[in-house]
């Protein structure tokens, strides 16, 4: 009986998890639709670039998503190159996480050495980044 109402709860979880993506990815591409990051004073600022004076491996990615949804693609991806990798593997990572979970290519992306790589490529990136001021 346990095991029956665990899966319900672990069911009803993912629903309101996707249910959340759902409501809450598209009001968020909305509003950097319509706000451009570069004008705008109330635009979220990176803590880490404000602290130390380095682009995190994620600075640029409210730029690259506004110039990508004005569909400017090539300038999106001058504002962080990063993104050229981590966008697909981070879909994919929400895909399998919120649609198919026990699937080949989820069992692969979230494998340990996969998600090593991955973390290894960000801090090199943020490394590169800032050495080269890209």
């Amino acid at each position: 009986m346990n095991k029956k109402i665990s899966n319900y709860v672990t069911s009803a979880f993912d629903k309101h998890k996707f249910n959340v993506l759902l409501f809450v990815f598209p009001i968020v591409l909305f509003c950097l639709f319509y706000i451009n990051p570069q004008e705008c004073i109330c635009a979220p600022k990176c803590i880490i670039k404000s602290l130390t004076g380095y682009s995190c491996p994620g600075c640029g990615m409210q730029r690259f998503l506004h110039a990508f949804l004005h569909g400017h693609i090539i300038e999106a991806f001058s504002y962080n190159w990063f993104l050229i990798y981590a966008l697909p593997y981070t879909i994919l990572l929400v895909v399998c996480e919120v649609i198919a979970k026990s699937t080949l290519l989820c069992k692969i992306i979230t494998n340990k050495i996969s998600v090593y790589i991955y973390v290894l490529s960000y801090f090199i990136w943020f490394i590169v980044r800032n050495i080269f001021e890209i």
